[in-house]
């Protein structure tokens, strides 16, 4: 059974958004979210993908995370926001919040889910070159206010992402070389706190909370807005893509996955800040593809293939095309593959890891859990490149504090029904496998970053990892802005006592 929302009908009242109890009509397509369809997607006419309100609603990203709320408030203000945040706070109830909703922890079972989806505002000041982005507002909604003044901000590589988990928890991307992580271009924000304030954060004002909120996930309230130093890009981005395939039984003339992963790992070595790379070993069939991804912003085309060149005479790929392309329209949709369907919402588990390097062992690893330890054939192993600017920035500076990792392994699967297997033991596998691939990495690791998990995961090893010494610091803020671990639905920061 659900539980019902106290006093649910006077909260309605209060709020000019709609309050959306469990059993009403429109409770699970609220819950649900938009659901992105390949064959609704507009193009343009070279081909690029166009990010569209109208097609990309927000959408409950990972359905096996998917829980039954109380009430769904689809908030349209910040007087909404602490309307909602003050009746959980009286009442007792959890509260989630649903920005892009990919977090795991966003439709939790008998919350009241604060719902952003209403206030995806994005407005671009050129001549400043700064962006307020609501807290609701998609990677997608970013972009699209960006390309026409050819502006630009480090954010996700998937455009459906939420920019408040993401900027919250850090926020790596292509950009982070060049430009450091999201934190590191967020020039203010207004977060509504524990106790129902609206207050403004920035390097003068609320300095300890702003401290905080670059790097400590959802803990310590719910932000409104987003105020974002951006950056000029080049109009075209060169990318080199290469896809090399992998046998289940080795091939002499063909490179194995371990040694794809190390040649990747030591290209890393020698790129420059203006380049950008990642590594996808997806699936585990007969020929299970890697594919990795090299991206440089340079002046010129000639420049940028310059750059890239020496990198594509590795292995037997039977993709080695290097192009110039739109960062903007086309190079965040690369996620989603040729077929405009992968990451799309489905039932997944994930799990992660930051590395300082790639070393034989650790691709060993790698290699035996994306070969002879896979369940199924939907795994997928994703490594993405960090440093740069971001690795520049004091570990202190912020609440991030592994700015020194190298590499972000990311441990993503899903699954299906077998031929004489149910839908939840496949899960249960599939899950398993996950856990076991991030345990076999965890001697190697030095945390992990951010919201990725799910919530089972929390309370392992690497949990506060994630903060390493700026953990107290965090325990101290949290005391003094929410006492009483109203914002719990997340990585949990506990008050220091």
């Amino acid at each position: 059974m659900v539980k019902e929302l106290p006093d649910a009908e006077k909260l309605s009242t209060l709020v000019q958004g709609e309050l959306i109890l469990f059993g009403d009509e429109k409770y699970e397509a609220t819950r649900v979210g938009g659901r992105w369809s390949p064959s609704a997607l507009k193009l343009q006419e070279d081909g690029s993908r166009i990010f569209d309100k109208s097609i990309h609603a927000t959408e409950t990203w990972n359905l096996d995370a998917m829980q039954y709320p109380s009430a769904i408030c689809t908030v349209v203000d910040e007087k909404d926001i602490q309307q909602c945040v003050k009746h959980a706070a009286y009442h007792g109830v959890r509260l989630c919040v649903a920005g892009g909703r990919h977090s795991h922890c966003c439709m939790l079972q008998d919350s009241l889910v604060i719902d952003l989806s209403s206030m995806r505002t994005v407005i671009v000041d050129p001549l400043k070159k700064t962006a307020v982005a609501q807290g609701g507002a998609l990677n997608g909604d970013v972009n699209v206010a960006c390309a026409p003044h050819k502006l630009a901000v480090t954010l996700g590589t998937h455009p459906g992402t939420g920019i408040g988990g993401l900027t919250l928890q850090g926020g790596h991307g292509h950009l982070e070389k060049m430009f450091g992580l999201t934190i590191d271009s967020l020039l203010s924000l207004e977060v509504v706190t524990a106790d129902g304030s609206l207050l403004k954060c920035s390097a003068k004002e609320n300095q300890d909370l702003f401290w905080a909120l670059r790097g400590g996930c959802g803990n310590f309230g719910i932000a409104v807005n987003f105020e974002l130093q951006l950056h000029e890009l080049p109009e075209k981005v060169t990318h080199l893509q290469q896809v090399n395939l992998v046998t289940k039984l080795p091939l002499p003339f063909m490179p194995s996955r371990k040694e794809l992963i190390l040649n990747w790992a030591e290209n890393l070595k020698t790129t420059q800040n203006n380049q950008y790379s990642m590594l996808v070993a997806a699936g585990t069939g007969p020929m299970a593809p890697v594919i990795t991804d090299y991206y440089c912003f340079a002046d010129s085309a000639a420049e940028g293939e310059k750059q890239l060149e020496p990198l594509r005479h590795f292995g037997k790929p039977v993709v080695n095309e290097m192009k110039q392309r739109s960062y903007w329209t086309e190079t965040t949709w690369d996620i989603f593959g040729p077929n405009n369907d992968g990451q799309l919402a489905s039932h997944y588990h994930l799990t992660s890891a930051l590395l300082w390097e790639i070393n034989d062992d650790i691709a060993e690893v790698m290699a035996d859990f994306m070969g002879r330890r896979a369940v199924n054939s939907t795994h997928t192993l994703i490594l993405a490149e960090l440093g740069g600017k971001a690795s520049e920035v004091a570990k202190d500076a912020t609440a991030v504090w592994h700015r020194d990792a190298k590499v972000w392994a990311v441990i993503e699967t899903s699954w299906k029904a077998g031929m004489i297997s149910s839908l939840e033991e496949e899960r249960q596998k599939a899950k398993q496998w996950a856990r076991d691939f991030r345990d076999a990495l965890t001697k190697y690791s030095i945390g992990r970053y951010g919201q990725i998990e799910d919530m089972d995961c929390f309370e392992d090893g690497l949990s506060h990892a994630t903060w390493g010494r700026n953990y107290k610091r965090l325990q101290q803020i949290k005391a003094k802005y929410d006492p009483t671990n109203l914002f719990n639905a997340n990585d949990n920061v506990k008050p220091a006592e």
